[in-house]
């Protein structure tokens, strides 16, 4: 299982958000193809990315739960590549995406610890396809 952020990162990261907000278990936060204009970080319940297959079938390619930010490559994106279906009620918090991008522009060092964090999230899942 990938890990979480460190608190730390995540806290600096979304200093700014405003307080969670509710998603109804199996709703959809946003398309594929939808705009990105903000960030998600869970604060309770999952949310997963789903994209589907030519086929139909659908593939999780992330659960998010609580302390994950969702959706971590759309914040160089200009659309989002699946879809995001909450796996259960849950909460959110959503800081738009300017304020994200500028956090990691104000403060190289946060910019250094994302960097690092997603680095080491990719190594992780690479070794856990490695495994199946």
């Amino acid at each position: 299982m990938i890990m979480i952020m460190s608190e730390t990162v995540i806290a600096r990261l979304f200093a700014a958000a405003g307080p969670p907000r509710p998603l109804a278990g199996g709703a959809t936060l946003f398309r594929r193809g939808d705009r990105v204009r903000t960030m998600y970080l869970v604060s309770a319940g999952a949310v997963e990315l789903v994209r589907h297959l030519a086929d139909g079938r659908p593939v999780i390619l992330q659960r998010a739960g609580p302390g994950a930010v969702l959706a971590e490559a759309s914040a160089h994106a200009a659309r989002y590549h699946c879809d995001a279906v909450a796996a259960a009620p849950s909460r959110l918090r959503a800081l738009p995406l300017a304020a994200f991008r500028q956090a990691l522009a104000d403060d190289p060092g946060l910019a250094a610890d994302w960097t690092a964090q997603l680095a080491r999230e990719a190594a992780e899942a690479a070794a856990l396809a490695e495994r199946k």
